[in-house]
C-alpha cells in the first residue's frame, strides 16, 4: 500500500510540473464531454494598438480593401499589399490583434459573398454602411454629359422627350410656349442613363421650347441648351381676322361680348394694326362665368409689341358669353360692325369711347386670342 501511494504521488507531481510549464493563456482542460477555457491575462503576443489607430473609412470589395482617414485625405488608396492577415480580439472598449504566421484552413475566402460596403473603424466600435453606388462615384465632382436630346411621339396634345447621360442620373424637363421662359416642368427621380419624359395636355399646332436637366447621385447637375418641337394640328384661337375697311381708326376704350363656338386656351391677345402704324392694345380684361382676367401691354421695345401676354393661361369655353374691355393705342384695325360672326364664334360691340370722347356702338377691334 505504501508503494502504491508513492506511485500515485509521483504521477500527480509529474502532472503538476507539466502544467506549470505551460503558459497560462494556453491552458485548456478537456475530458470526454466538456471543454473549459481558462480566463487568463492577455498574452504578451497580443498588442493593444487602439492608441495608434485613427478613425477611418474602409471600403471592401471582392479582391481589394480601400480606406480613407476621416481627417481630410485626398484619395482612397489600396492598402491590401501592406496588411497582413490577422486575428482580431474585440472587447467592450479595446481591440487587440495577433498576426497570423500561417492562415488556418478554417479561415475561408468569402469575399465573393460580401457586397461592397463602407466600414468605419473606431477605437471601440466597428460600423459599416452598404454602398448604394459604385466606388467611382465617391468624391464625384463631374456633372453628367447630356447627349441625343430629341422629341418623339408628337401628337396634337402630347410629346415624349428623350436624352442620354454618360452616368446614372435623374430626369427633369422644363418647358414653355415662349423661348427662354419655362413655366412648366415634369420630372422622374429614378437614376438612369436613358431618359424619357412624356408631356401631356399640350395645345395643338403650338411651338414648345424646352431644356432637359439631369442630376447624378453626387448632386452634380447639367442642363442642356434650348430645344423646340411643334405639336401637330391647328391651334384653336378666336380670331376676328383683318378688317376690309379699318378706317376711321383711333385709340379708345372698347366694351363688348365674345362667344366662342369651341374651347380656346388663351395665353395672349394680338391686335391687328392699320398699315404703316403702330396700332396695338394697351389693356385687356375678359370676364364672365367665374372668369376674370386682365393684362397690360409692355412697350414698343418688348419684341412684337402687337401682343399683350397674360400672366397665366385660361380657357374660354364653347358657347359661353364673355365680356371684354379693350383699351387701344395708336391706330388699330377696326371692324365697323355692331356684331361680327367669325369662324370661331361671335363678337359684339357694346360701346366705344374714342380718345376725343366720341361714342360709337359699331366699332369692333380686330384681335386674335391665342
Amino acid at each position: 500500500m505504501r508503494a502504491k501511494a508513492l506511485v500515485i504521488f509521483v504521477v500527480v507531481l509529474t502532472l503538476y510540473l507539466q502544467i506549470i510549464a505551460v503558459s497560462a493563456s494556453e491552458i485548456i482542460l478537456e475530458d470526454a464531454d466538456t471543454i473549459w477555457n481558462t480566463t487568463t491575462a492577455y498574452s504578451e503576443e497580443l498588442t493593444n494598438v487602439t492608441s495608434t489607430v485613427t478613425t477611418r473609412i474602409q471600403t471592401e470589395y471582392a479582391n481589394a480593401i480601400y480606406h480613407n482617414n476621416l481627417n481630410p485625405s485626398t484619395d482612397l488608396f489600396n492598402v491590401t499589399n501592406s496588411v497582413t492577415p490577422r486575428i482580431l480580439t474585440e472587447y467592450a472598449n479595446t481591440i487587440y490583434h495577433n498576426e497570423l504566421k500561417e492562415i488556418p484552413a478554417g479561415l475561408a475566402n468569402i469575399t465573393g459573398e460580401v457586397p461592397p460596403k463602407i466600414t468605419i473603424v473606431h477605437a471601440n466600435s466597428n460600423c459599416y454602411e452598404a454602398l448604394a453606388f459604385p466606388k467611382e462615384l465617391i468624391h464625384d465632382t463631374t456633372s453628367p454629359q447630356i447627349t441625343n436630346v430629341i422629341a418623339t411621339a408628337i401628337t396634337n396634345n402630347s410629346a415624349t422627350l428623350e436624352w442620354d447621360t454618360d452616368e446614372i442620373a435623374d430626369s427633369l424637363v422644363k418647358y414653355g410656349k415662349t423661348s427662354g421662359s419655362y413655366i412648366e416642368s415634369e420630372g422622374y427621380s429614378l437614376f438612369v442613363k436613358n431618359h424619357a419624359i412624356e408631356l401631356a395636355g399640350l395645345l395643338p399646332g403650338t411651338s414648345y421650347y424646352f431644356v432637359v436637366n439631369s442630376t447624378d447621385q453626387s448632386e452634380n447637375t447639367k442642363e442642356s441648351i434650348e430645344h423646340e418641337f411643334v405639336t401637330i394640328g391647328k391651334l384653336k384661337v378666336f380670331d376676328t381676322g383683318v378688317s376690309e375697311n379699318p378706317y376711321p381708326s383711333i385709340s379708345g376704350t372698347h366694351t363688348g361680348k365674345i362667344k366662342p363656338n369651341h374651347d380656346v386656351n388663351v395665353t395672349k391677345m394680338y391686335t391687328y394694326s392699320c398699315s404703316g402704324t403702330g396700332g396695338h392694345s394697351k389693356y385687356v380684361r375678359i370676364h364672365g362665368e367665374s372668369l376674370d382676367v386682365n393684362a397690360t401691354w409692355g412697350s414698343y421695345q418688348n419684341g412684337d409689341y402687337h401682343y399683350i401676354a397674360f400672366d397665366d393661361s385660361f380657357n374660354l369655353k364653347a358657347n359661353v358669353m364673355y365680356n371684354y374691355t379693350i383699351i387701344t393705342g395708336s391706330y388699330p384695325q377696326i371692324h365697323h360692325n355692331r356684331t361680327l360672326a367669325v369662324p370661331d364664334g361671335m363678337i359684339t360691340c357694346s360701346q366705344v369711347v374714342d380718345a376725343n370722347g366720341n361714342v360709337y356702338t359699331n366699332w369692333i377691334p380686330a384681335i386674335r386670342l391665342e
